[in-house]
């Protein structure tokens, strides 16, 4: 009876914690515009660690644009806890099943090829009309010791994932994916 017991408490602040962080992001969604800044910073700041380290200052201007970008984020580890998360922000089941196997596809590619799959991110857009549009990731790290041919390398396998497991790339890749090229 007690093992029921502590997981029916279990449950409840694992829903608290999800909820909570639902409640956040949504009182810290981007504009459109806003979104379209960090976006392109964190573009940039992708572009320029691919040739090389960032400068102390570099790191200070797009960590103003990261901090905004993680305010307006929902972070989970698990494919249940990302589920949970869409069901919350009102995503159809057929829409569950198509967003969460895309990004699942570039977590499981990372970890064939010995990068870290860490979670799913879901950043949330304040729209024009009220509502929200929600960005999903998966979040994956290449490690910092391998040398840039092989982090690339890794970050274009990682991209194309989707299409290995009959999905397809978003544009976002496809935008990423020609950077990195």
């Amino acid at each position: 009876m007690e093992n029921s017991s502590n997981n029916s408490e279990f449950l409840k602040n694992a829903e608290a914690k999800i909820q909570q962080k639902v409640s956040i992001a949504k009182e810290n969604a981007l504009t459109e515009r806003e979104y379209e800044d960090v976006s392109e910073a964190e573009y940039e700041m992708q572009s320029i660690q691919n040739m090389r380290e960032l400068t102390d200052k570099e790191v200070f201007h797009y960590h103003q644009f990261r901090d905004k970008m993680n305010k307006a984020s929902i972070e989970v580890e698990t494919l249940t806890e990302a589920r949970r998360v869409m069901g919350i922000l009102g995503f159809d089941p057929h829409s569950i099943i198509d967003t969460l196997s895309h990004e699942n596809a570039h977590g499981n590619k990372a970890e064939e090829l010995g990068a870290k799959h860490l979670g799913y991110k879901f950043v949330l857009i304040k729209s024009a009309n009220g509502g929200f549009l929600v960005q999903p990731q998966a979040m994956t790290y290449i490690p910092d010791e391998w040398d840039k041919e092989k982090q690339n390398d890794t970050e274009m396998k990682i991209l194309q994932a989707p299409e290995e497991y009959g999905n397809e790339m978003s544009q976002s890749d496809k935008n990423y994916l020609e950077d990195l090229k």
